[in-house]
């Protein structure tokens, strides 16, 4: 992740890291354990975060997902909830072409 140079919020804490094909393309997924995290609230917060960065959002699938893009990289965010604590996938994505 650290090469996509993406925010990560403080209360999100790196679990684990793998290798997924997205289009025939290798990325690294990043998966985060959200500290005290609500699914109902976390990616609207984030995206606030991210546009302020200057993040755009590409696509809108909250509460579970959201697709953002900033100088022609695309990433997917996915949350969901797993053994009671709210997880979230940071996925590099191939831009998405009009």
């Amino acid at each position: 992740m650290e090469s996509l140079n993406f925010p990560i919020r403080e209360d999100m804490v790196l679990e684990s890291n793998y290798e997924s094909s997205v289009e025939d393309t290798s990325v690294e997924v990043s998966i985060y354990v959200v500290e005290n995290g609500s699914l109902n609230s976390f990616l609207f917060e984030y995206e606030k975060n991210l546009n302020e960065n200057g993040w755009t959002t590409a696509r809108d699938f909250k509460p579970n997902g959201l697709v953002v893009e900033k100088n022609n990289k695309a990433v997917t965010i996915l949350a969901y909830e797993q053994e009671g604590k709210l997880m979230v996938d940071i996925i590099p994505t191939p831009k998405v072409e009009e």
